[in-house]
C-alpha cells in the first residue's frame, strides 16, 4: 500500500512538473526555452509554489518569466497581432467592452474584431492589433482585476497568435459612483457618460443653457442587457428619470453628437 501510494505521488510530481515545463515553452518558445533550460530549472526550482490548489498559477509563471527578462514581447517592426479571448461564462456583451476598455487603458488605441463565437462551451472573440508590442500578460491581467476578471490560462501559438482564458464571474465595469443626493458637475465628454445607479432611485440631470442637449439614456443590467432607454428629440435642460429596478449602470449621451453637450451635465442621483 505505501509503495502505491508513493508511486502515485511520484507519477503527480512527473505529471506537474511536465505541465509546467510545457507552460513555459510554450510562453517563451522553443529557442528560447532550449537555450536557457538551465537558468529556468533555476529560477522555477520551487515547482509547487507555482500551483494554486493543484492547478497551475499561469500569472505567477508569466510574472517570474517577466522578472527574468524570458518573456519576449516585442517585435522588430508593427506586426499585425491576433488574440482570441475565451470565456466559459456567457456574458458577450460585457465581457468584450470589459476586454476592450481594459486593452484602450494599455494604450491600444485601435482594435479591429475579426469573429466572435458562443456556443456550449462558452464565448470567445478574435481581434487584431497592429502593434510593436506583444500584450504584456502582467499588465494585462492588472486591468482585468480592476474589472473583476482573472486569467486562468494563455496559450502562445505563434509569435503573432495568443489566446487568453479568463474567468468574468464577477466582472463589472469601471465607472464613476456617485455618493446619494451628492451633485456633482460633469465635465466634457469624450465618450458618454457611464454611471453606476445601482440601488438608486432616481437619476436627476441638469444641462447648461450654452449647451444644445437632445437626450439620450440607456440604463442596463448587470451585464450590460438593456433595461430601458429614454431619449428626447428636441433641446433640453433637464431630466429626472426613475432608475429600473435591476439597473445597474446608465449610460448617458446625445442623439446627435457629443459636441451637444460641451460644457458638460449637473448630475445628482437620488438613494
Amino acid at each position: 500500500m505505501v509503495r502505491f501510494l508513493l508511486l502515485l505521488l511520484f507519477v503527480f510530481s512527473f505529471i506537474k512538473a511536465d505541465l509546467l515545463d510545457d507552460k513555459i515553452q510554450n510562453l517563451v518558445g522553443d529557442t528560447t526555452y532550449i537555450s536557457q533550460k538551465r537558468f529556468i530549472n533555476i529560477i522555477f526550482k520551487s515547482r509547487d509554489s507555482f500551483y494554486n490548489y493543484g492547478n497551475l498559477d499561469i500569472l505567477k509563471v508569466v510574472k517570474k518569466l517577466k522578472a527574468n527578462n524570458l518573456l519576449n514581447l516585442q517585435y522588430t517592426s508593427p506586426q499585425e497581432v491576433t488574440i482570441n479571448f475565451f470565456t466559459t461564462q456567457n456574458y458577450p456583451i460585457i465581457f468584450i467592452k470589459v476586454i476592450q476598455n481594459a486593452l484602450n487603458s494599455m494604450g491600444y488605441g485601435y482594435i479591429l474584431t475579426n469573429k466572435a463565437t458562443r456556443d456550449e462551451n462558452g464565448f470567445s472573440f478574435k481581434v487584431t492589433l497592429k502593434t510593436e508590442t506583444a500584450i504584456d500578460p502582467v499588465l494585462f491581467a492588472q486591468e482585468l482585476k480592476k474589472r473583476g476578471c482573472n486569467i486562468e490560462d494563455i496559450q502562445r501559438y505563434s509569435d503573432t497568435s495568443w489566446q487568453y482564458d479568463i474567468d468574468i464571474s464577477q466582472i463589472k465595469l469601471l465607472v464613476k459612483d456617485i455618493k446619494p443626493n451628492q451633485k456633482i458637475k460633469l465635465k466634457k465628454p469624450l465618450e458618454p457618460y457611464w454611471l453606476s445607479v445601482e440601488n438608486r432611485d432616481k437619476l436627476i440631470l441638469k444641462s447648461y443653457r450654452s449647451n444644445s442637449w437632445y437626450p439620450y439614456i440607456v440604463f442596463y443590467d448587470q451585464y450590460l442587457n438593456i433595461i430601458d432607454v429614454f431619449s428626447q428629440d428636441k433641446i433640453s435642460y433637464n431630466a429626472s428619470l426613475k432608475i429600473p429596478n435591476d439597473a445597474k449602470y446608465a449610460k448617458i449621451s446625445d442623439i446627435y453628437t457629443l459636441d451637444n453637450i460641451k460644457r458638460g451635465l449637473i448630475v445628482t442621483i437620488l438613494h
